[in-house]
């Protein structure tokens, strides 16, 4: 989902070190990707589609279907972060995430009833390449590292959600020129 009609606001301090400080991605690139959202616009990324799927009086009242989606996503009023995939998806990490059935914690939501997009990133200028290229020498040294770094340090990196009991796992191929994540 985009948010094209939603109002722009800053991003979050918060979330952006931990885009920047935590995960080793370029300012350049967390500015052209990351947004943070507000409790309703974190709602409506995650549940819309959803919502649009109950037909009947599901956009004007509570209808039972309604009701139990939104009371499954009550945690997202604290809002989140988001960065935008392909087609209609997208990734949003609530600022309060939820717990599973397990009490196991779900760290980032995908839009309900959409399928999991390819994460394109937007990327600054060539200039910016060229910078980064001289930059870019520290060694890959964990799987979070593997999973982020090549995404500011001009390796393609390509996230393909896989299904694996139930959870979406991802894993990371590193070669000499490209990361790609299967």
């Amino acid at each position: 989902m985009t948010t094209d009609g939603w109002d722009a606001e800053e991003i979050d301090p918060t979330h952006r070190d931990e885009w920047i400080k935590g995960s080793g991605i370029s300012p350049e690139i967390t500015e052209l990707n990351l947004q943070s959202l507000s409790g309703p616009q974190a709602l409506e990324a995650i549940t819309s589609k959803r919502l649009e799927s109950a037909g009947g009086h599901g956009q004007q009242y509570a209808t039972g279907e309604v009701a139990k989606v939104l009371n499954r996503y009550e945690h997202l009023d604290a809002g989140g972060w988001w960065c935008s995939a392909t087609g209609d998806s997208g990734c949003l990490k609530p600022n309060t995430p939820r717990k599973n059935d397990k009490g196991d914690l779900i760290k980032y939501e995908n839009p309900l009833g959409v399928p999991c997009g390819v994460f394109q990133l937007q990327m600054p200028d060539e200039t910016y390449w060229h910078e980064r290229e001289r930059n870019c020498s520290k060694p890959l040294s964990s799987q979070k590292a593997q999973r982020k770094q090549p995404r500011s340090c001009q390796v393609a990196s390509l996230p393909l959600p896989l299904q694996a009991s139930g959870m979406a796992h991802q894993r990371t191929l590193v070669t000499n020129t490209a990361c790609t994540q299967i």
